[in-house]
């Protein structure tokens, strides 16, 4: 779906995907289906009633991110790496920024990850957009014949990769062939699209034991002294400059802990007023956008269940919303049309958060 923004030319030099990637973190891919009161509802045919649940029930699964305070200095980090690398590139600065994403599971990381993605890959195609406007009369330094322009690539690990199937997973991305020198292959394909960010997301999954790490880091290394700004992001994903030092390794893991700067993404908390204060904000960011017809006053839920959802969810971002998407479909699908606690405790949680959920949820009618 190509998404036109006059306000925002540039965009233009983007895939059609890459565009909507960046609406759908703005909140913009999904249109709004509008919110209807329980008589209009009810007046619908019934296959008018189907095409508005399913029109919502897609909008509530896109929310666009919400920035919390409690993660400005991460915001803040990327905002000046992203800066930095994009309005330097092409004057022979040495090396660009690794960060490493790392936190425990369900905390929000690849929601982070994103919204830097959408965030590189609009201030990428505005800076060559300007690069080529001030070029116009000299076509021939022009970027825009280039194979294929993909400022940003994600790279997602799903086994124990090593170089090899890192380096052919990211020629793959680029839509390139391995050829017989994948390194030569893979450097000039960054080139050539322009890569100015590489995110590797679930780390963990990566092999940086013995020979094979050190192997590891120097890919990673070579990646980031001569082509593209890097993001490791993954569960605890620290170990791999912390872990005690194994026979091979020891070089590789010394040489990028001096290089590596890590940001820690922990559960939102909810022990004093500001905590407090700031979970209430973020429920009521999610409230705006609710498009059921039978909700009660405003605030049902960044008030009325704030404390309830931080039992249940311990401040962790994928229970949370988890529950609410599960919950709203729930409520369009048997005609209630809002969502209570009564709802809210039918809804499945992740194993881990299952375990003592009643002991948890109960304290609150304690006190």
């Amino acid at each position: 779906m190509k998404q036109t923004r006059p306000a925002e030319p540039w965009l233009d030099l983007l895939t059609d995907t890459d565009r909507d990637f960046i609406a759908a973190v703005r909140g913009e891919l999904i249109p709004d289906p509008g919110l209807l009161t329980m008589r209009s509802l009810r007046a619908l045919s019934d296959l008018d009633r189907e095409r508005y649940a399913m029109r919502r029930t897609k909008w509530h699964r896109h929310f666009p991110i919400i920035r919390l305070s409690s993660r400005e200095q991460i915001y803040e980090q990327f905002e000046v790496d992203r800066r930095e690398d994009e309005w330097s590139r092409g004057d022979y600065a040495e090396g660009h920024p690794v960060s490493v994403l790392d936190g425990p599971p369900g905390v929000g990381k690849s929601t982070l990850l994103r919204a830097e993605i959408a965030s590189s890959l609009a201030l990428a195609a505005r800076t060559r957009w300007l690069d080529e406007d001030e070029k116009v009369a000299q076509p021939s330094t022009s970027y825009r014949h280039v194979p294929t322009y993909q400022p940003v690539i994600r790279f997602r690990h799903t086994s124990a990769n090593t170089v090899p199937t890192i380096v052919a997973g990211l020629l793959g991305k680029l839509g390139r062939p391995i050829g017989p020198r994948p390194h030569e292959s893979l450097a000039l394909a960054l080139k050539e699209c322009r890569t100015s960010l590489i995110v590797f997301d679930e780390v963990q999954r990566v092999n940086f034991d013995r020979k094979t790490g050190q192997h590891v880091h120097g890919l990673l290394r070579e990646l980031s002294e001569g082509h593209s700004r890097l993001i490791l992001a993954g569960n605890d994903a620290r170990w791999m400059l912390e872990r005690p030092k194994m026979f091979g390794a020891t070089f590789g893991t010394d040489a990028s802990a001096d290089r590596w700067i890590v940001l820690r993404v922990n559960p939102l908390g909810y022990d004093d007023e500001g905590q407090q204060v700031e979970w209430r904000q973020f429920l009521a960011a999610i409230e705006r956008r609710v498009r059921l017809c039978d909700l009660p006053e405003q605030g049902w839920l960044s008030e009325g269940l704030a404390d309830y959802l931080y039992a249940l969810s311990e401040g962790r971002f994928n229970t949370l919303l988890g529950v609410l998407k599960r919950s709203f479909v729930r409520a369009i699908a048997d005609g209630s049309e809002h969502v209570d606690r009564a709802l809210l405790e039918r809804a499945r949680i992740e194993w881990t958060r299952e375990q003592n959920r009643l002991s948890r949820t109960a304290e609150l009618d304690d006190d």
